[in-house]
């Protein structure tokens, strides 16, 4: 179990790496709005996936995380100096459709036809 603990700080200190490491490379070319949403690493800590969500298509976030792959040694290299663990953990950045899912539930919600709650006037003085 305690293991189990390790790994998940270790991963939610990598995913906020990440968040601060990403914006910053200049030689890598990103679409508006990207979010690093998870980092789970492997039991032996030599792997860690890497979900990563987009506002744009799904082919273009698929584009964004080859690209991410490509650029994966310089990525590592700078996770090694900010994280101190023993390995640097190889990353794997895999397309994540959270924001896209999220999106499309807000617009299937919107299109509903609900009328607002209306108030329940018979409530007793006692219940407020």
């Amino acid at each position: 179990m305690a293991n189990y603990d390790r790994r998940e700080r270790v991963g939610e200190e990598i995913k906020k790496q990440l968040s601060q490491i990403l914006p910053g490379l200049k030689e890598l070319e990103r679409p508006a709005l990207f979010s690093v949403m998870s980092a789970e690493i492997s039991g032996d800590f030599r792997l860690c996936k890497v979900g990563i969500s987009t506002l744009g298509t799904k082919a273009e976030t698929e584009t964004f995380c080859r690209a991410l792959q490509a650029m994966q040694g310089k990525i590592r290299h700078e996770l090694g100096t900010r994280v101190k663990i023993h390995h640097t953990p190889e990353l794997v950045f895999e397309p994540d459709d959270s924001i896209a899912h999220s999106v499309h539930i807000s617009d299937v919600i919107s299109k509903l036809n609900i009328p607002p709650a209306e108030p329940d006037m018979e409530r007793d003085e006692e219940d407020i």
